[in-house]
């Protein structure tokens, strides 16, 4: 049983969802329905009502109330804890305006102040899940905190064309405060985040930037927020392989091209395949594997899959249009 102080925390930065309770507390939700962790609401007077409130104060803040709730739980509510409360993070930039020619320029000033929010407010959920969310890797350090849709500039600059106070000339008069709160507020609401080791973060990004839909959207169904499977995992680490990362193709001329991908550090064999047909079988290449046979202006469909003795990983898939020399 995790402790009430975690449970709380997870709780209040969750959105008070009471299955995701059900499933830390590791309570059958078909069978309770929810009413376990209803329970644990009404016994810190924790109402929907709250939802969402302690999510703009910085986890020591979150801690600093839960303890006061689970020293006198009938006595006092969220309501009454916070009263006299803000959020540290975010008071400095209280009556703070900021002059800017758009959103884009306004971004570039708080970029980096953006950035650190954001890790320092999912900061308990990351250590809550403590290993990296793509199914099959067991990577528990470095963990790294991904956006599953919109990037962080986009969220930002949305924040901020609803936060214009007025036109100063040419410039644009922005309300950095409610920026910040309306940023913090989207990524909660709309639960874009999720917390992936390096290599799977980069390889999102890449899969976002780029124009294979059918890949990403693979990529992004094999990110789990079941926080039972998250314990499970973390209790029993997967032997099979994850999915695997980097594929791309270089054109060499308009027959033949080489076919790219990252090397595990685990010993892994890998499958290549050509519009569905094996065309390797093997150890990792380096340098590539070169394709030639190919056709001009034709487009192609390169797979690829890895695997061990204890399974095969999902498959990533690379469509191709051969250019005319």
């Amino acid at each position: 049983m995790i402790s009430d102080h975690k449970v709380l925390l997870h709780f209040l930065k969750s959105s008070f969802s009471t299955h995701q309770m059900d499933s830390l507390m590791k309570h059958d939700r078909f069978k309770t329905k929810g009413w376990k962790s209803f329970e644990i609401i009404k016994k810190y007077s924790l109402k929907d009502a709250d939802k969402g409130k302690l999510f703009l104060y910085t986890p020591k803040q979150c801690n600093e109330l839960i303890k006061k709730l689970i020293e006198n739980p009938n006595l006092h509510g969220i309501d009454t804890l916070i009263t006299n409360e803000s959020p540290h993070s975010i008071e400095k930039y209280k009556e703070t305006f900021i002059l800017a020619q758009n959103e884009e320029a306004f971004y570039k000033v708080f970029n980096g102040e953006a950035r650190n929010i954001i890790q320092n407010f999912f900061k308990s959920r990351k250590n809550l899940v403590g290993i990296c969310q793509l199914k099959n890797c067991n990577v528990k350090d470095g963990l790294e905190t991904a956006h599953l849709t919109k990037e962080r500039k986009d969220i930002f600059k949305e924040s901020a064309l609803n936060s214009i106070v007025e036109l100063e000339g040419e410039l644009i008069k922005y309300d950095v405060y409610k920026t910040m709160t309306s940023y913090l507020l989207k990524h909660q609401a709309h639960n874009r985040i999720r917390f992936l080791c390096k290599k799977h973060h980069i390889e999102l990004d890449a899969l976002k930037k780029g124009s294979n839909k059918k890949t990403l959207k693979i990529f992004k169904d094999l990110i789990s927020n079941d926080m039972d499977e998250i314990e499970k995992k973390k209790l029993k680490p997967s032997l099979v392989p994850a999915f695997p990362i980097g594929l791309k193709y270089k054109q060499i001329n308009s027959n033949s091209g080489l076919v790219e991908w990252k090397k595990e550090v685990l010993p892994i064999n890998y499958k290549i395949m050509k519009d569905g047909n094996v065309i390797y079988n093997g150890v990792h290449k380096e340098g590539g594997l070169k394709i030639s046979g190919l056709t001009s202006s034709r487009n192609y469909e390169f797979s690829l899959i890895s695997y061990n003795d204890y399974g095969e990983s999902p498959t990533s898939y690379l469509n191709i249009k051969i250019m005319k020399d």
